[in-house]
């Protein structure tokens, strides 16, 4: 009995186990998809971009070294200086042996020069060039982000279109299996009643025929739900796992209704995309201070610190450190700065443009998605009486097919009707569930995805 026990508790955890939710499966996509890998990698990129761009605020330090070995010292001789003075003089004098015997030549450096300096220089003022090129590291870091939210909300899309696809093919599969089993019950009355000799051949035919397709129709709706499986575990990045979807395809008459204009307001304000064409004017103004930059001087500090081969009346001679501050300015730029200037300006006209079309594209699609579920909404509810309708004209057909006053034909048209209706409501519950994911995804408010439902 205990075995017993423990066999039926670890074959229900693992059913639950598999059992998964629209959000669950949410997490699983958003841990493990690669796209969104991907922008989550370029962000990190663009973020050490941006730190070091805060780098150009620190001074520059440099550390030089050098060894050399001259073919012969550096040397001052006096003696040939004195000849070749006296001999520039238009009237040379006569030379004293005793002085210029005596003057031999004087090492001003031995032959191995060893060298190193330190380097620092410190800008105090570039144009505004520094907070320029911070700026765009950051505007290229909030692009990222907004890069990110997109794929995240474009892939939520996708999921609810892929996950809530399954549901749809399974639903179709059972509605079409029901089918394929009415048919098969029928076609054994109509055997049974054409051996009684109370119905003609023909309509057995019918419903063989009936059957027939039935079953061509089931097998071609297993077909979509394996393809639409495996597309969900493509999304999910997981081909071992098999799990059971918990979620329903169904529209509540108790979900929260849905009001445009918040919802477009919403989308209007937080959506990535438009978010990301602000960046981009921000960036194309960033850009035009950094090419006027390239106008402006450029002043800076400088020092130095040297070390010499002191060994040596040369090295002994040179100063060991100096400092002073410098300016730079470009009189005539060869690169097309000032057209590059102008192109900036230009860009930000240009952007205002595309967000304002931006603004107009995306109402457009808020308004039309929302009229689209609204529309699904009232449709889905609508079918309600012709499901109730086609049940009972179905049980009529059947009853008066038994009795001998309905013909084979119009039992399968009956049945068909109302597989017809069940699997239109199941669609529409399907379009409304994309509308809400697609509005959710556009107004970046997808945990309230499940209010609507």
């Amino acid at each position: 009995m205990i075995k017993k026990i423990i066999y039926f508790a670890g074959f229900f955890s693992s059913v639950f186990a598999n059992s998964l939710d629209f959000y669950q499966a949410w997490s699983i996509v958003e841990a493990n998809n690669h796209a969104i890998k991907a922008e989550q990698i370029a962000m990190q990129k663009t973020e050490k971009l941006k730190q070091a761009n805060i780098m150009l605020y620190l001074p520059r330090i440099e550390l030089t070294a050098g060894y050399a070995y001259l073919g012969s010292p550096v040397q001052l001789d006096l003696k040939s200086g004195l000849e070749a003075l006296n001999s520039s003089l238009p009237y040379p004098l006569p030379p004293i042996p005793q002085i210029t015997d005596r003057l031999t030549p004087l090492d001003l450096s031995n032959q191995h020069i060893m060298t190193a300096s330190l380097k620092i220089i410190y800008p105090l003022y570039t144009g505004g060039a520094t907070y320029a090129a911070n700026r765009l590291g950051k505007l290229a870091f909030e692009d990222t982000q907004e890069a990110l939210k997109l794929k995240k909300l474009s892939t939520f899309e996708q999921l609810a279109n892929v996950y809530y696809g399954v549901l749809l093919n399974q639903e179709i599969l059972k509605t079409l299996q029901d089918v394929e089993k009415g048919h098969k019950l029928h076609l054994e009355n109509a055997q049974k009643l054409q051996k009684a000799g109370q119905i003609a051949k023909i309509e057995t035919l019918s419903a063989q025929v009936a059957y027939d397709r039935a079953k061509n129709d089931t097998l071609k709706a297993q077909d979509s739900l394996e393809v639409s499986k495996l597309a969900l575990q493509n999304l999910l990045s997981d081909f071992d796992q098999h799990y059971t979807l918990s979620s329903k395809l169904v529209i509540s008459k108790h979900a929260k209704e849905l009001i445009l204009d918040p919802i477009l307001k919403t989308t209007l304000d937080s959506y990535p995309a438009l978010k990301s064409v602000d960046i981009k004017s921000k960036q194309a103004q960033e850009l035009t201070k950094l090419e006027r930059s390239k106008f402006l001087p450029t002043i800076a500090l400088f020092g130095n610190y040297s070390y010499h081969d002191h060994n040596s009346i040369l090295g002994k001679s040179l100063p060991s450190w100096f400092v002073g501050i410098g300016a730079k300015m470009t009189l005539l730029d060869n690169t097309g700065s000032y057209q590059k200037y102008q192109a900036g300006k230009v860009a930000q006209f240009e952007i205002s443009e595309r967000k304002k079309q931006a603004i107009k594209d995306i109402s457009l699609l808020v308004e039309k998605t929302y009229k689209e579920a609204i529309q699904a909404k009232k449709l889905y509810f609508t079918l309600d009486s012709s499901i109730a309708l086609a049940e009972e004209n179905l049980k009529l057909q059947e009853k008066a097919f038994a009795q001998g006053m309905a013909t084979s034909s119009q039992v399968i048209d009956a049945r068909n009707l109302l597989s017809k209706a069940q699997i239109e409501q199941k669609s529409i519950a399907y379009k409304y569930i994309l509308s809400v994911a697609k509005l959710m995804a556009l107004s970046n408010s997808i945990y309230d995805f499940k209010l609507y439902q």
